[in-house]
């Protein structure tokens, strides 16, 4: 025998779930799960797994009691991590399966009741939908490249998709030539090394600007000699010629991908308003 039990909020009443129930709480519900398996059925369908949706929910180690395996949800001290519906409305599935056997899963529903905030939120979702429903027929329905509707005179943005996937397919499969050819310049550069000897105009500026960190010294530690005095450095001021790829060639390439980038998650989110609603 399996049995299924829902607690709700700190309330110490189960609700004993069955297959095709509709269940309604609240998004803001804290929720916690106990399953109860006998011994000899565990052995046959193997530990229990359950998707609120696409959320799985974890278990904590069985407990035996009597004859009777008992699996728990995990308890948080965060109560918004309990909150598997929050900021979701609607139904939503709930599938309780096992290792062994898929065959004796339990599927129910629960019917998510917005928050006044949310409901809002959806009717302005809603409104959105509304004034671009052309572009909802199109992802929902269209192969071509154009808007849903009879006019055929507007392309979509899809085209500007297409161009930016012909783009970084070029760009992916020519990555190995702008590595190894990239566009760049040389210029020097001061780092700070323990050898060397400040000998170029901008590491003699350099020590001129930071006198404070010069003293003298006739020891085995100069490293500085200024009219033939001896003075030492804990670093030494060196120049260098490094390679420099801030070109306006990659500057454009750069811009480009940046402004696909935020492109493509704007079309994402819109997608994925489109989804959820329908």
């Amino acid at each position: 025998m399996i049995s299924w039990f829902l607690y709700i909020n700190n309330n110490k009443e189960a609700i004993e779930l069955k297959t095709d129930e509709l269940i309604e709480i609240k998004e803001t519900d804290r929720l916690f799960f106990v399953v109860k398996i006998k011994r000899n059925i565990l052995d046959e369908v193997g530990y229990p797994i359950l998707l609120l949706g696409d959320i799985p929910v974890v278990f904590d180690d069985e407990d035996y009691i009597d004859n009777d395996a008992i699996f728990k949800s995990q308890k948080s001290e965060d109560i918004n991590q309990l909150r598997y519906f929050y900021n979701f409305f609607g139904e939503s599935e709930a599938k309780l399966s096992f290792q062994k056997d898929d065959e004796k899963s339990i599927k129910l529903k629960f019917n998510i009741l917005a928050r006044k905030e949310n409901a809002i939120l959806a009717k302005q979702m809603l409104d959105y939908l509304t004034d671009r429903i052309d572009d909802a027929i199109f992802i929902c329905f269209s192969r071509s490249s154009i808007h849903g509707t009879s006019s055929d005179r507007e392309n979509f943005n899809f085209n500007k998709f297409n161009l930016i996937e012909k783009v970084v397919d070029f760009l992916r499969e020519n990555i190995c030539l702008f590595v190894r050819e990239n566009k760049h310049t040389w210029q020097t550069d001061i780092i700070l090394s323990k050898v060397g000897q400040p000998t170029g105009a901008d590491s003699v500026y350099w020590v001129l600007s930071n006198l404070d960190k010069i003293t003298l010294n006739n020891g085995d530690n100069v490293n500085v000699f200024y009219n033939n005095r001896g003075y030492s450095l804990s670093l030494i001021p060196k120049e260098i010629i490094k390679k420099q790829t801030d070109t306006y060639e990659n500057r454009v390439i750069k811009s480009f991908l940046y402004h696909a980038e935020d492109f493509l998650n704007k079309l994402k989110n819109n997608i994925l308003i489109l989804i959820v609603v329908f």
